[in-house]
């Protein structure tokens, strides 16, 4: 589908090129250009790209609401274990549960994914993982929820080894 804007697309692909990647006259032209294509979505729904993302705006609200929903629920039942007098193991797997539904992955090992992780490089033998990283699986790929976090061991303990 042709945009409006496609013209001033091509422009700033060319003085892209003259400037070089990443410059912050490219990033702010960028970002005016995607303002004034909002404007103009903004400005006269009736046009294919306005419905477009109108569109998608309400599949994100009802998808929204619908999160929610899942996530009282998700409090409920460990409120419900917990007032039942549920064993930590229980509550452990009634995690798990919610967690998998979730579509969560908790990963504990910085050198496959050096980049979920911050601290000391992840191809180092002695660090210790303070926080694990969380990473939400989707169709288009995993999406980090919340970094881990990795610490340099304490001499002692790489001299314990």
């Amino acid at each position: 589908m042709k945009r409006i804007t496609d013209p001033i697309h091509r422009k700033l692909d060319s003085i892209e090129a003259s400037l070089g990647a990443n410059t912050s006259t490219e990033v702010t032209l960028r970002d005016l250009l995607q303002r004034i294509e909002a404007a103009l979505v903004v400005r006269d729904p009736g046009t294919a790209k306005s419905m477009e993302a109108y569109d998608g705006l309400r599949r994100q609200v009802a998808r929204s609401a619908k999160d929610h929903h899942l996530h009282l629920m998700t409090l409920v039942s460990l409120s419900d274990a917990i007032d039942s007098g549920a064993s930590i193991d229980d509550i452990r797997r009634l995690i798990a549960d919610h967690v998998d539904r979730m579509s969560l992955e908790r990963h504990d090992d910085p050198a496959v994914s050096p980049e979920w992780f911050s601290g000391p490089t992840a191809g180092e033998d002695d660090h210790e993982i303070v926080r694990a990283a969380w990473v939400e699986r989707t169709t288009s790929g995993p999406v980090l929820v919340r970094p881990g976090e990795v610490v340099a061991a304490p001499e002692n303990s790489a001299a314990a080894r």
